[in-house]
């Protein structure tokens, strides 16, 4: 009589995630490689930038780089290190116990770089003080899960850990909603005056909507789901949502040569337009947004009584 089959260890109270988990951290990989491009390029075409910005974008990719290289540090100590031991997958491991920390890192740099912009074009600090407020509150509840992560041990326990997750990613998606919004008012209130920088302005509302929905609609649905579904496949949001911010802010301070290109264009072919609508306009111009390509700043400059020549060479100054 043969002797029985040895029982295969289960892991009670916990379906599997983790095949989903590993296809999450290719997503986040992936999208590490076209950081590593976005900043490459950042630092080739943009020579002339102040240290400081260099040195913001040096950070933002640091610790981008930090949650890429912890992730697959638990994933090869999880598949290869612990091969064949079944206590690993129902432990939360150290390493990525980081990322919650890195994650509420990365969303206010970020969100710090908008509410700057934001500052600048709109002349207020109000708006930007609530969304460094919502930034600020996301920094503490990423700093409380990796606490959490840390001291409950266990992918079940995590799942008592409500209040932490809301205030680490709901005021993250709170902020980049109001960066979406904010920056379209106040960018649409200085259109009207000129074609070429109408257009120009249509592509960075476009822009910027496109990439605060992003990241707010990724934080949002990784919430519902950390709710709703008992097993945690949420996971696989925060591991793609930091990639998400650093390309958001790269892609814009890159997006400078197209923009400073276009408005070169638009300006060899003066055909402004009042805000009745004349085309030719050439002695007035009131209110109107300077792109100064060197800094990134979307500045409202007040110019009354000045020659379209002297207006020309304040809006394409390089």
């Amino acid at each position: 009589m043969s002797a029985p089959a040895a029982a295969v260890p289960q892991i009670i109270g916990l379906p599997q995630p983790f095949g989903v988990l590993l296809v999450g951290i290719f997503i986040s990989l992936v999208l590490m490689g076209i950081i590593v491009s976005q900043t490459w390029n950042y630092y080739n075409n943009y020579p002339e930038d102040s240290k400081w910005l260099k040195l913001y974008v040096s950070s933002v990719f640091l610790v981008d780089f930090l949650s890429s290289f912890f992730l697959l540090w638990w994933m090869y100590d999880l598949l290869i290190n612990n091969w064949g031991d079944i206590i690993p997958y129902t432990e939360l491991h150290w390493a990525l116990a980081t990322d919650p920390i890195l994650e509420g890192l990365i969303g206010p740099m970020v969100q710090a770089y908008y509410a700057w912009r934001i500052h600048v074009i709109s002349g207020t600090y109000w708006v930007s003080g609530i969304i460094m407020g919502c930034s600020l509150m996301a920094l503490g509840g990423g700093i409380a899960g990796t606490h959490a992560a840390a001291t409950l041990v266990t992918f079940e326990a995590l799942a008592g850990a409500k209040v932490v997750v809301i205030f680490w990613l709901l005021p993250a998606a709170v902020s980049d909603i109001i960066i979406a919004l904010a920056l379209t008012y106040y960018l649409r209130k200085h259109k009207g005056r000129f074609q070429s920088s109408d257009k120009v302005l249509d592509k960075i509302i476009r822009m910027t909507v496109q990439n605060g929905l992003l990241t707010a609609v990724t934080a949002v649905v990784d919430v519902i789901m950390y709710f709703t579904v008992t097993t945690p496949y949420h996971i696989v949001f925060t591991f793609i949502l930091p990639k998400l911010y650093a390309n958001t802010v790269l892609s814009s301070l890159n997006s400078r040569s197209q923009i400073r290109k276009e408005l070169s264009n638009g300006k060899t072919d003066p055909q402004l337009y009042s805000s009745g609508g004349a085309p030719g306009f050439r002695t007035q111009a009131s209110q109107g947004v300077v792109v100064t390509v060197e800094t990134h700043e979307m500045q409202e400059a007040v110019k009354g009584n000045l020659d379209w020549e002297s207006q020309r060479s304040a809006d394409t100054k390089v």
